[in-house]
């Protein structure tokens, strides 16, 4: 954008063109066909805002005036056309021109230049994705200590992880001072420090990608170090053993451990089937259904007692759907069984039973630590 902005300040045309002249400019000298799409034109007015905000800011433009008639907000097809006298800085115009200058001298342990890679930064967008919604991200980026410029109300036709990413990769690759809220941003979310409250596994998967990039948490910021490759087993190496119930949830090992020790392997499904219905009951406030008739109405796709998933999105629909198909199959094809035959599993086949039960109970997790969001939005379908 600021090498086009260079170029029509060369030609006399910068200072009158509008926002949405430069944006066809720019689509132009990077060959994009169809690049003026309302959700490009969001896009492209954050990138002229947080180009303008940066420090050093990069550019100044203003916004056209027109008596008493209300200004466009950023959201609205005639915003960018209310945009006008667009000039380069002197940051800016080096930039443009692919000129480094240097002031002091940069501290390697915190920013040699390397990047966080994009990959992790939309890791990052589609957890904050889960806890927000569109209308809330930006207040929640404000108080986070992320610039937003005046993108208070996001269109409702941008996808809200887009939207994250596209405010991260721009901080990422800009300015030094950028890339440091940035990196503080990220080390407040490992921390804690935030309200997004990170899985142990998403956690431990950023942490893991973040440490191979040579990029390290420490105190309130990110700082750089080696490159920390994910240990590999060698063929030859054994898989250590485990004890056959490690890994599941604890509301079935706490449930059928005893029996599971004992040798009783069936008694141990049916204890832990049992368990489980009493949680769903519990967690949908079904008291008076039991079995089949429990698992269906609580986990129902639609007008769900149980919502595991966000149900905004495709994919939060299809994990409800599952999970109720689940849940039937479990009551009919595990908990029926074990309580009403005298079958006698292996040890492979009654861990298998146990693992579908320890899946729906860790859905049952992910329930009560839902964001308020996912109970609206079932709400309102």
């Amino acid at each position: 954008m600021v090498r086009t902005l260079d170029r029509l300040e060369g030609l006399n045309r910068a200072y009158n063109e509008n926002g949405e002249d430069l944006m066809n400019a720019v689509a132009q000298d990077m060959r994009i066909a169809d690049a003026c799409e309302d959700p490009d034109r969001v896009t492209f007015a954050r990138v002229l805002h947080q180009l303008a905000a940066c420090t050093p800011s990069r550019l100044h433009f203003e916004q056209m005036t027109y008596g008493n008639a209300r200004l466009p907000q950023p959201q609205e097809h005639e915003y960018l056309r209310s945009l006008w006298h667009f000039q380069l800085t002197d940051s800016g115009r080096d930039r443009a021109r692919a000129r480094v200058v240097l002031v002091g001298f940069p501290e390697p342990d915190e920013d040699d230049g390397r990047t966080i890679p994009f990959l992790v930064l939309e890791k990052m967008a589609a957890i904050i994705g889960r806890w927000y919604s569109l209308a809330q991200m930006p207040k929640f980026f404000y108080d986070s200590g992320l610039p937003q410029g005046p993108f208070d109300i996001p269109p409702d036709d941008v996808d809200k992880e887009k939207y994250a990413v596209d405010l991260f990769g721009i901080l990422a690759i800009d300015s030094a001072e950028s890339r440091r809220l940035i990196r503080r941003f990220m080390a407040d979310l490992l921390n804690g420090a935030l309200d997004v409250v990170l899985e142990l596994d998403e956690e431990d998967d950023l942490r893991a990608a973040l440490a191979k990039a040579g990029w390290n948490p420490e105190g309130d910021t990110l700082v750089v170090g080696e490159r920390i490759r994910t240990p590999t087993r060698t063929r030859a190496e054994p898989v250590p053993d485990a004890h056959p119930l490690a890994g599941l949830h604890p509301l079935i090992v706490d449930s059928c451990g005893e029996l599971w020790e004992a040798g009783h392997r069936r008694e141990a499904i049916s204890r832990a089937a049992v368990v489980l219905l009493d949680a769903v009951r519990e967690a949908s406030g079904l008291a008076d259904l039991d079995t089949e008739p429990l698992m269906s109405q609580a986990f129902r796709p639609e007008d769900p007692q149980i919502i595991v998933a966000d149900l905004r999105t495709k994919n939060g629909q299809n994990i409800q759907r599952g999970t109720h198909f689940i849940a039937m199959g479990a009551n009919a094809a595990i908990r029926n069984p074990a309580a009403h035959s005298s079958f006698h599993p292996d040890v492979d086949q009654a861990r298998e039973q146990l693992t579908v039960l320890s899946f729906l109970a860790r859905r049952l997790d992910d329930a009560r630590n839902a964001p308020p969001e996912w109970a609206e939005a079932a709400d309102q379908r």
